[in-house]
């Protein structure tokens, strides 16, 4: 009985894993670096803080440089502020400034212009360092003191002009204040939070001194409004409690000062100097001067002078306190300056100090780095390194691979003495590798060269190899014969065990997989196949992917057998992809178009059938949209079936570009093409066949052509149950309404074009019986030459006396029979009868010399056989054919450019006159008059119409006439209706007209009356 297999990783890693790394060496080198990763750690730690250190300095000096910059906006803003104020004060009393001067004996004359200059200095370095900065009311620095410094440009001008207004004075410097106020709260260092306390100590340093700065000068002002020029936006009853606030910010920041050894003797020189000295001095009478102020100012108002007129000797002393509160406030100012900039330089030392203590952490986290990693080596190079190889051997023998070469015996002792016992291990394994290698090809088993194994295990293993000898030696005889007959079979074998795991593939196979079989041996065949969970599914025809990607179809089929107590497969595998592929391009052939490689109609009904169906179930509406092209027949004719179908497949390429996923576009035949699309109302319907519209009217560009084209599109939808074909001819009927009203229109199926659907129906049927009946007449409408003045003849116009609706006009039955082959019949009729009407007049004496105009259709032109009709008409009537002529329009005429002209060519030589029906209407007939031989163009009534009024269709008309005359064509204008148009047409040598001014459409008996009253006015006359 054959024992378990052992487990190789018992052996080598043991069943205990208490620790997860289990070997020697990664335990080593996981030791050494612990140490290492503990100190780096800590010293990121403390380079972290001393980093942060220098940030928060380098904030705090950026800081400090704006509040310094702040602070030197208050002192010269107060002193402009107050001497504006005394300037515009002595002038507002009338008083000459010099007056003043030698008065009170204090000039503010001097004082300010170096103050504008150093208020103008502080602004402008606000700007330049922080004008970008945003203010509450979202204004930046630049932006708000724009507005300010006009301001102040103009109070400034009015002042020097001794117009000032203290009102306006006091608005602009508070305004100033307001945005120094604003930018000293952005510069609040206390809002930066920081763990270094000498970074703490220079930040409330600077924001007391920025306070104390801001206390002074308020205390100043009102001080100034309280007992000198009056300031409207501060009131002098405030003046104590500013004092008060100011005393508190100065012995606060004194408590500061004196702390710090630099600052303390800055201080102290400041306390002692001349200017706060004899501030203090003065600081009881100028809580005393306030109340006499007060009284002064009173007793002024109710006797109308001032005190500077009736108490020299008061004003004298009030002008001393204020020169002594400017004196102070100025001593304060360079104060502060000194100190912004003693405390700039603080942080910034501070800022080096963190930058130094960083450096120095930087290097020795390099030092201990670079040492660990030293040693590191050092060991991995002594010690692991020859662990390693040896644990890489030993894994390899465990694995069954012999080495083919000794260990190097290095490292320390105990690994050394490991290293000679394994390579006496390795020998002893290669000779039992040699004698079994020997076995296995065949050969003959070792003699006395070969490394003799001893012992019992060697006298088994010669015994051994006698027998595989000769076992061998059969097995591979019938090897070879099952080889060559699997290797030569057309379909693909394999075999597989029950796991589906390949153990042997053919040469068939090999071609089927594109894999060879030694790459196919090892591996799963399900997952050759596609993925496929189990071998028992490998069954009937199946899709699958080639080792080069490409897809092939097999018909696969197997048998089991079992083999020494095994389950084998054996899996046999038709290639069927040509077939696949071939039925596949007849699936596609029938249900698409060859051309545009869209789904054809077959495909597209089914289509909108399961639309439909979808309908039911999920209650939302199917809309199609019937695109048709105009004017593709005329490129596909002029410029061949190739150039046409170009253009069809670009077609094809637009629609399905301007489509989403969700829709459908298929080719119905021709240049028709349906939409399908679920989900849209009639609105986006109608949108989306807009936008397929304006998509398909982009020029076509090729290498040597460019087509323009546009489309018209019928647009249908239901949400209930409806057969899809009868949705395609709603929308087919919706469109032949769009072509109707010309070219790129979208027009939608209701209930309004279902009913004149049915109308049309039956004025079809009524017209096709009024043909074989009575019902129709023809009409004469006359036409006059206008150089004879006679009646030229008449044109034939055909009316329908229908029973029970009386008689019907054309424009009302010609669409319906332009809409089937009834226009040729009509055409036919209309023919007939009107050349019997011109052989009765050629034997009239007097109405022989009339003429017949016939309206011919496009249809008639393109599609009948109008030569032939004519001939017969002809031949039947005996009219004289140069007394005809017919009319067709020009886009009839252009249409079938090559027919038309070869059924003029036959007209021409019989001598019937060819006319232009509607010139001026189209868009390209004057290139090909002189090709087509015409003889006459009649203006549309349209451009007659409006002849009067000098304009467009006046210079139409005018440049038609000459065209005319250069070509030596003749001209009919239609539609004259007044004298004055008549006159006009005339006195421009227009040929011939026709109107209601001179006759309408009449009967023939009318028509004869008409031709007897006309001649007689027409000689009476001349």
């Amino acid at each position: 009985m054959a024992s378990a297999r052992p487990d190789p990783a018992g052996p080598r890693f043991g069943a205990a894993r208490h620790f997860a790394v289990r070997s020697l060496s990664g335990r080593m080198v996981l030791l050494m670096l612990l140490p290492l990763v503990l100190s780096q750690f800590l010293v990121f730690r403390d380079l972290g803080r001393s980093r942060a250190g220098a940030k928060d300095a380098a904030a705090l000096a950026s800081r400090i440089g704006l509040m310094s910059m702040v602070g030197a906006v208050y002192a010269p803003a107060a002193f402009e502020e107050m001497t504006s104020l005394g300037l515009a004060y002595v002038d507002r009393l009338g008083a000459d400034r010099s007056i003043i001067k030698a008065t009170t004996g204090i000039d503010y004359q001097p004082i300010l212009p170096p103050t504008r200059v150093e208020l103008d200095q502080a602004l402008d370095s606000l700007e330049v360092g922080y004008g970008r900065t945003v203010l509450q009311n979202g204004q930046t620095v630049t932006e708000r003191l724009a507005d300010v410094r006009t301001r102040l440009t103009g109070e400034r001008t009015a002042l020097d002009e001794h117009r000032g207004d203290g009102a306006q004075i006091s608005a602009v410097m508070a305004a100033i204040l307001s945005v120094a106020d604003e930018l000293a709260t952005t510069a609040d260092v206390r809002r930066m939070a920081t763990a270094d306390a000498s970074v703490d100590l220079v930040q409330e340093q600077a924001f007391q001194l920025l306070s104390m700065v801001q206390a002074v000068t308020t205390e100043t002002r009102t001080t100034s409004a309280a007992i000198g020029p009056p300031n409207a936006s501060l009131r002098p009853a405030d003046a104590p409690a500013t004092i008060g606030v100011a005393d508190f910010t100065v012995s606060r920041y004194g408590q500061l000062a004196l702390a710090e050894p630099a600052a303390a003797a800055q201080w102290k020189q400041l306390m002692t100097s001349e200017a706060i000295t004899v501030y203090n001095r003065l600081r009881p009478r100028i809580a005393a001067t306030f109340a006499l102020r007060a009284q002064s100012d009173l007793a002024s108002s109710a006797t109308g002078t001032t005190p500077l007129v009736t108490n020299p000797a008061f004003v004298h002393e009030l002008a001393d306190m204020l020169q002594e509160s400017f004196e102070r406030l100025s001593a304060f100012e360079h104060f502060a300056a000194m100190r912004f900039a003693g405390l700039t330089a603080d942080a910034t030392a501070i800022g080096r100090q963190a930058d130094r203590v960083v450096a120095n952490w930087m290097l020795l986290l390099i030092l201990v780095t670079t040492l660990s990693i030293a040693l590191l080596a050092l060991m991995l190079w002594t010690t692991v390194r020859p662990l390693r190889r040896l644990t890489s051997r030993a894994l390899d023998v465990g694995r069954g691979e012999i080495p083919t070469h000794r260990l190097r015996v290095t490292g320390p002792s105990d690994v050394r003495a490991v290293t000679v016992t394994f390579n006496s291990m390795v020998a002893t394994f290669s000779s039992f590798e040699a004698q079994l290698r020997g076995l296995a090809s065949g050969e003959e088993p070792p003699s006395s060269g070969s490394v003799e194994v001893p012992g019992s295990l060697g006298e088994s293993l010669r015994k051994s190899v006698q027998h595989l000898s000769e076992v061998t030696t059969r097995l591979r005889e019938s090897e070879a014969l099952a080889t060559a007959i699997i290797d030569t079979a057309t379909d693909a074998i394999w075999t597989v065990d029950e796991s589906g795991t390949v153990l042997s593939a053919n040469a068939a196979g090999e071609r089927l997989l594109g894999f060879r079989a030694q790459g196919q041996i090892g591996r799963s065949l399900p997952d050759l196949f596609g993925g496929r969970a189990e071998v028992v599914q490998l069954s009937g025809e199946l899709d699958f992917r080639g080792a080069d990607g490409s897809a092939g179809h097999a018909l696969i089929s197997q048998s089991e057998v079992w083999v020494e107590g095994r389950l084998i497969h054996a899996v046999f595998a038709k290639d069927v992809s040509e077939r696949k592929r071939f039925e596949a391009r007849l699936a596609f052939q029938a249900r698409h178009d060859m051309l545009t490689g869209l789904p054809n109609r077959l495909a597209a009904t089914e289509h909108l059938d399961r639309a439909l169906e979808r309908t039911k179930r999920l209650r939302r509406s199917v809309g199609v949209l019937f695109i048709d092209l105009d004017g593709f027949k005329a490129i596909n004719d002029s410029r061949g079936h190739a150039k046409g179908d170009e253009l069809l497949r670009e077609v094809g390429t637009r629609l399905r570009d301007g489509l989403r996923d969700s829709e459908f576009v298929g080719r119905l035949g021709g240049d028709e093409f349906l939409i399908v699309a679920e989900g849209l109302d009639l609105e986006q319907l109608e949108a989306l066949g807009g936008r397929l519209v304006e998509a398909l009217s982009e020029p076509v560009v090729t290498d040597d052509d460019v087509y323009v084209v546009s489309a018209c599109v019928g647009a249908s939808s239901t949400d209930v149950e409806v057969d899809g074909l009868e949705l395609i001819r709603q929308a087919d009927a919706a469109v032949y309404q769009a072509k109707s009203r010309g070219r790129g229109r979208v027009v939608t199926f209701d209930e309004a074009l279902q009913k004149a659907i049915e109308a049309n129906a039956e004025t079809e049927q009524a017209l096709h019986a009024a043909l074989g009946g009575n019902e129709l007449e023809l009409y004469f409408q006359p036409i006059v030459d206008l150089r004879t003045r006679r009646a030229w003849g008449a044109e034939a116009l055909v009316r329908w006396n229908r029973p029970g609706h009386g008689q019907i006009l054309p424009d009302r039955f010609i669409p319906v029979a332009e809409r089937s082959s009834l226009i040729i019949d009509l055409g036919r009729w209309v023919i007939t009868n009107g050349l019997q009407t011109l052989a009765e007049w050629q034997h009239d004496p007097v109405r022989q010399h009339l003429n017949l105009a016939v309206n011919i259709s496009g249809r008639h032109l393109t599609e009948g056989d109008l030569v032939e009709d004519l001939q017969l008409a002809l031949l039947a009537t005996g009219a004289d054919p140069t007394k005809l002529e017919v009319e067709l329009t020009e886009t009839h005429l252009l249409a079938d450019f090559e027919r038309a002209n070869s059924v003029l060519r036959c007209l021409r030589e019989w001598g019937i006159k060819v006319s232009v029906d509607d010139f001026g209407t189209g868009y390209s007939s004057m290139s090909y008059l002189r090709q087509l031989q015409i003889d006459t163009i009649k203006i549309d009534r349209i451009f007659v119409d409006r002849i009067q009024n000098v304009g467009y269709d006046r210079t139409i008309v005018e440049v038609l006439l000459q065209l005319a005359a250069a070509l030596d064509l003749d001209v009919v204008a239609e539609g004259v209706e007044t004298a004055e148009q008549l006159a006009f047409l005339e006195a421009r040598n227009c040929g011939r007209v026709q109107g209601f001014f001179l006759a309408q459409p009449m009967s023939r008996q009318q028509m004869d009356s008409w031709l007897g009253l006309w001649e007689l006015e027409a000689n009476a006359l001349s």
